[in-house]
């Protein structure tokens, strides 16, 4: 997705609006942007209770590049942690990604973090988001499936439960595995009304 915003920068074009409502995926996994643009074509401007909206860009301006950035890293925030990041406390302050979730890789946490700079100067630009995570973690499929069915154990047979991610890490994960799709280039552009 860092690598669609990339290549959307540079045709002049900025998203505005990215929440987690607004990264969709198509049927085979591969990540798009929903309401690409919308939200600064109609003027609206968007509730932002949870932190997905950079707090530098005034209401009422047009967003610049780095706002888009900053709203990535926040969807990519949520889906590591599994919580919004909006400010914990009255300071502002915003836990770190490896307070919230030590399982994360330190450089994944750090490229994470550095996109949701409060200096919108200091955050990297699209492209290099997309390629630190890259260098952050392997890349591997998104695959949206629901439950496997699986059959009962025969009675008196022992079967070993089955070990699942914590739910913040899994999700994080599809978030992780998105993001370096897009930087690999697997990718379209959707607009999903």
């Amino acid at each position: 997705l860092a690598s669609l915003l990339a290549d959307a920068h540079e045709r002049g074009m900025r998203h505005g609006d990215i929440t987690p409502s607004n990264v969709v995926f198509s049927a085979d996994g591969r990540p798009m942007f929903a309401d690409f643009g919308l939200a600064l074509i109609t003027g609206e401007q968007p509730n932002d209770d949870n932190g997905f909206h950079d707090p530098a860009v005034a209401a009422g301006t047009t967003p610049p590049p780095s706002a888009d950035v900053f709203g990535l890293a926040a969807v990519g925030y949520a889906a590591l942690t599994g919580v919004p990041p909006r400010p914990a406390d009255a300071t502002g302050r915003v836990p770190s990604v490896v307070e919230l979730g030590p399982w994360v890789p330190a450089a994944l946490a750090s490229a994470v973090e550095a996109g949701m700079s409060t200096d919108p100067a200091s955050r990297p630009g699209a492209e290099r988001l997309a390629s630190t995570v890259l260098r952050a973690c392997s890349a591997g499929p998104v695959r949206l499936s629901g439950p496997r069915k699986t059959a009962a154990p025969a009675p008196g047979s022992e079967q070993a439960p089955r070990r699942r991610l914590p739910r913040p890490l899994a999700i994080g994960c599809v978030v992780v595995g998105a993001l370096v799709l897009a930087a690999l280039g697997g990718v379209g552009w959707a607009h999903v009304s």
